[in-house]
C-alpha cells in the first residue's frame, strides 16, 4: 500500500517497504533508514535521489566519514570505504559511498548495499582501533604491576587451574598470603561472561586467589560491569598503585 505522505516517493517505498525499515522525505531526495548501525550506535541512513533516464542514485551522504570523525580516524575509513565499496560495485568519493544509475528493479539491492558497505567500513576500522586500544591497555597494567611490586613477583600470560578447567590469565602476582591473579574484560558479552565463569569457577578452590578485573572504562562496561563484580574484584588500567595495593590485600 502506498504511503501518501511520502507524496511522489510513495510507489518506491512501498517497493522497498519489505526489506528495508523506515522513510522519509528530504525536500526532492527520499531519506531510507536501514536496520544497520555504526558503532557509536547510530543509525544508517541512506538518501535515494532522482538522476538521468529514470534511474537514481543513492548515497550514505557522508555519514560513515563522520562518525569516523567523530570516534576514531576519517583518513583510515576513506581507505577501508573505497576498496570494500570496490568490491560490491559501489562508489567512494570525497566523503560518500554511493552508485549512480540504479533502476526502480535494482534500488532495495543498492540501498542496502551502499548502508552496509557504510557501515561496514567503520566497524572494520573501529575493530582494528580497539584492538590496539585493548593490547595499550594490557600492557600498561602489566607494566604497572612489574614497576610496583617488583618483576620477581609478576609472572605474565599464565595458565592456572579452576576447580573444573585451567584457565588462562594476563597476570599473576604472588604474596605471603595467596596469588592475586589480573585478567582484562572488554565491553561486551563475551568477555564479560567469559570472565566471570572463570572467576566463579576459580573461586571455588579450596585456597581461592584474588581475582581482578581490569577494564578500560568502568562507565564504557555498562550493563556487563554488575555481572564482572560479583565474580572479582574491578579496577580500571589506570588504576593507580595505591589502588592495586588494596585489591590484592
Amino acid at each position: 500500500m502506498t504511503d501518501k505522505k511520502l507524496g511522489p516517493w510513495g510507489e518506491i517505498a512501498s517497493a522497498l517497504k519489505a526489506d528495508l525499515v523506515n522513510f522519509e522525505v528530504d525536500g526532492p531526495n527520499l531519506l531510507v533508514h536501514l536496520p544497520v548501525s555504526y558503532p557509536g550506535g547510530a543509525g544508517v541512513v541512506v538518501q535515494v535521489a532522482n538522476g538521468m533516464d529514470k534511474k537514481f542514485i543513492v548515497a550514505d551522504m557522508g555519514y560513515g566519514a563522520r562518525e569516523a570523525r567523530n570516534i576514531f580516524s576519517e583518513r583510515a575509513y576513506k581507505k577501508a570505504a573505497t576498496d570494500i565499496a570496490e568490491q560490491a560495485g559501489l562508489h567512494f568519493k570525497e566523503t560518500s559511498v554511493f552508485y549512480s544509475g540504479a533502476s526502480a528493479d535494482q534500488l532495495a539491492g543498492v540501498v542496502q548495499a551502499v548502508g552496509g558497505v557504510s557501515a561496514a567500513a567503520c566497524h572494520e576500522i573501529f575493530a582494528k582501533v580497539q584492538i590496539a586500544q585493548e593490547a595499550e591497555d594490557q600492557g600498561r597494567l602489566v607494566n604497572k604491576l612489574q614497576r610496583h611490586f617488583g618483576s620477581n613477583r609478576v609472572s605474565t600470560n599464565v595458565q592456572e587451574r579452576g576447580h573444573n578447567i585451567e584457565w588462562s590469565f594476563l597476570a599473576r602476582v604472588s604474596s605471603d598470603s595467596k596469588p592475586a591473579f589480573f585478567d582484562y574484560v572488554k565491553p561486551h558479552h563475551a568477555s564479560a561472561t567469559h570472565i566471570a565463569a572463570k572467576f566463579h569457577d576459580m573461586a571455588l578452590l579450596e585456597h581461592a586467589p584474588t581475582l581482578v578485573a581490569a577494564v578500560h572504562s568502568k562507565n564504557a562496561m555498562g550493563e556487563w560491569l554488575g555481572l564482572v563484580s560479583q565474580a572479582g574484584k574491578v579496577i580500571e588500567v589506570s588504576a593507580s598503585e595505591s589502588i592495586l595495593e588494596k585489591v590484592i590485600n
